[in-house]
């Protein structure tokens, strides 16, 4: 077996028992290090790793500090003598761990070619839709999200085994927005949500897991690079409008043929405040108005509101929700 590219040096601090060295010797010696150097230890001694390349490879050296409580202190772990086999392990992972750490790394916790891949990847249409006839009805949840993996080059994995129900038809098309707003959405309904990850020594993977605030998820579309004027100008176009006797639902389906946009309702948001479109009356009087303007006022009657976001193609929609820590704006 090949000894780990890592060279340790430990230095001993003062009161250090007199076996305590040869114990340690004996122990890193078989460890599968490249080299190991006991000396004592000098001021500004801290543990430390640094990465050095030599010729084609890299190279680790690692500076321990040995205790007089018999313990070896490294960066961000400390070990005893008994802890064999978590220190052996520690050693042959500190080679992937610190190249991770090295790389720079931005959204996600992903470097930047890692974060285009995945942006591309979501930037493709889903290319079917959602709503079109079949025998047994729109879309489930579960559907959209099996043929959107199944369109994937980077692996999902459902942490804890976590599953779709089949539910409800999604009742919207979807079928002219991409692919990540589309099963951000729909993983949203459900309470789930998106986690593109990339851990020490494994391969980029886009995790399903439960909706935690704490975390930054892959959203529900984006904040548009240009004016909402400029993305969507249908909304700012002064339109006679009069809503009397309507839901709230009925009013946004309505509206549907003049917005051109499509209008994604967040659920989840939306179980959670027990607010329900078809349930709640709205009405407008006849007014000559922005269809924007109607569209707030309306929503404004359920204590919702809008924001215009686009898909990664920079395709717009409408969002609805209530606004808050549980449904933050637009990612920019």
């Amino acid at each position: 077996m090949a000894a780990l590219p890592i060279d340790l040096e430990v230095a001993k601090q003062a009161g250090v028992s007199m076996t305590a060295p040869q114990q340690w010797a004996r122990l890193l010696g078989q460890m599968d290090l490249g080299s190991v150097q006991m000396r004592g230890i000098r001021a500004g001694d801290l543990p430390k790793l640094e990465r050095k390349t030599v010729g084609r490879g890299t190279r680790y050296h690692l500076l321990a500090i040995l205790t007089k409580r018999n313990e070896l202190v490294l960066p961000d772990r400390r070990f005893r003598a008994g802890d064999r086999h978590a220190l052996q392990k520690y050693f042959e992972q500190l080679p992937a761990q610190a190249d991770y750490n090295a790389a720079e790394r931005g959204r996600f916790g992903l470097t930047e070619k890692q974060f285009r891949l995945v942006y591309a990847e979501f930037s493709q249409p889903i290319g079917f839709s959602t709503v079109a006839p079949r025998s047994s009805g729109s879309y489930s949840a579960s559907e959209v999200v099996a043929r959107i993996e199944e369109s994937l080059t980077v692996a999902v994995v459902h942490v804890e085994n976590l599953r779709l129900r089949n539910g409800k038809p999604l009742a919207v098309e979807l079928q002219n927005l991409s692919t990540g707003t589309v099963l951000a959405y729909v993983l949203r309904r459900e309470g789930l949500a998106l986690y593109p990850e990339q851990l020490p020594n494994e391969p980029l993977r886009l995790s399903i897991e439960r909706t935690d605030s704490k975390r930054e998820s892959w959203p529900v579309g984006w904040k548009p690079a240009v004016s909402a004027r400029q993305s969507a100008p249908q909304l700012y176009k002064l339109r006679n409008i009069e809503i009397n006797g309507f839901s709230l639902a009925q009013a946004l389906a309505a509206l549907q043929p003049a917005l051109k946009i499509p209008v994604l309702l967040d659920d989840w948001v939306l179980r959670q405040r027990k607010i329900d479109p078809s349930q709640i009356q709205v009405s407008l009087p006849k007014k000559r108005t922005f269809l924007k303007s109607a569209i707030g006022k309306l929503l404004s009657q359920a204590r919702l509101a809008e924001e215009l976001r686009v898909d990664e193609q920079g395709r717009p929609f409408l969002w609805v929700t209530r606004f808050g820590k549980d449904s933050p704006p637009a990612t920019e």
